[in-house]
């Protein structure tokens, strides 16, 4: 029911006549790149020359200027960054980081070289990237102790109409702490949408193998002896992510996640910030119910969700 609530922000009206240029320390015009978004759904990008009452005049790159109907305009977005025009057919880069993030999953969409970025998860786990090109980045896994330690690799691909393809695949260990614990994950996901309103669907395996070392608890005594133990978990995994903006300052986004075999299911509703283009917070609940393989005994818990994302370039 919220993925289809947030659908309605789809339904945005016509930005007003706002202004296209900005100003430099010599108050001359400069015209900025832009994305206009038809209401069909088609959109281009170019510099805007001029308006009029009725008519947009966009040019592109090579010079050629199309004229758009206003009342054909849904949305205008402003595009930051080294990219080209529609007609230069080079593909729209994230203006901001929060367009490339949900909670902790992120979406298919293009990346830009030489970036680099990445997310927090209650600022003690953090995941950092390095865009080796637009298709495919490099990055690790880690916290403030190095551990665990997990290598990870993104490849998205552009495959139609608003539409990306992303396959991720990541794996490492419990690092010093626990270094005879091992895991990984394959994935793949779809995204269809725009930066600002858009969802993604993955679907992937992994495996864990869990070993925990003999120990003695205090006191001593008949039975404080823990044996060392070895687990195996496996499961294939399936994921919703959805995000939709509902302000200037601030996008709604959902993420739900389910490891049948492991019998863990998660959904989580969040607020992220969008104002600053490099830096952007997000807050919300985290609800996560398990399943026993064995008894079939279900458990329910919920708690807040504090994360981040950030981009330096």
């Amino acid at each position: 029911m919220l993925v289809l609530l947030c659908f309605s922000f789809l339904l945005k009206g016509q930005e007003g006549d706002s202004l296209f240029f900005k100003k430099n320390t010599t108050k001359k015009r400069i015209p900025v790149l832009c994305e206009i978004k038809l209401q069909d759904g088609s959109s281009y990008r170019g510099f805007i020359e001029k308006q009029e009452d009725s008519l947009l005049f966009l040019k592109s790159s090579l010079g050629v200027t199309l004229q758009i109907p206003k009342k054909q305009v849904l949305r205008i977005d402003f595009v930051h960054g080294s990219v080209k025009d529609t007609l230069g057919t080079t593909l729209l880069q994230i203006p901001q980081i929060s367009n490339n993030y949900y909670i902790v999953s992120s979406n298919a969409f293009l990346q830009k070289r030489g970036e680099f970025y990445g997310s927090s998860s209650y600022f003690v786990f953090y995941n950092l990237n390095y865009a080796i090109d637009k298709h495919v980045s490099v990055g690790i896994s880690t916290s403030f102790y190095a551990v665990p330690v997990m290598l990870h690799i993104k490849s998205n691909f552009k495959i139609g109409n608003n539409m990306y393809l992303g396959l991720d695949g990541m794996g490492g260990s419990g690092s010093w702490l626990n270094p005879k614990s091992y895991g990984g994950l394959g994935l793949a996901k779809l995204t269809y949408g725009t930066i600002h309103t858009n969802f993604t669907i993955s679907a992937g395996y992994g495996n864990i193998e869990y070993y925990s070392r003999a120990s003695r608890r205090r006191g001593g005594g008949f039975g404080s002896y823990r044996p060392s133990k070895h687990r195996d978990y496996n499961s294939f995994l399936v994921a919703a992510a959805f995000t939709c903006p509902i302000s200037t300052r601030f996008a709604f986004t959902a993420e739900a996640f389910a490891a049948p075999l492991s019998g863990i299911y998660t959904l989580a509703p969040a607020l992220r910030t969008t104002r600053k283009p490099n830096l952007s917070f997000v807050f919300g609940i985290e609800g996560i119910l398990t399943i026993s393989p064995t008894s079939g005994l279900a458990k329910v818990i919920g708690f807040p969700y504090l994360g981040a994302s950030f981009r330096i370039k």
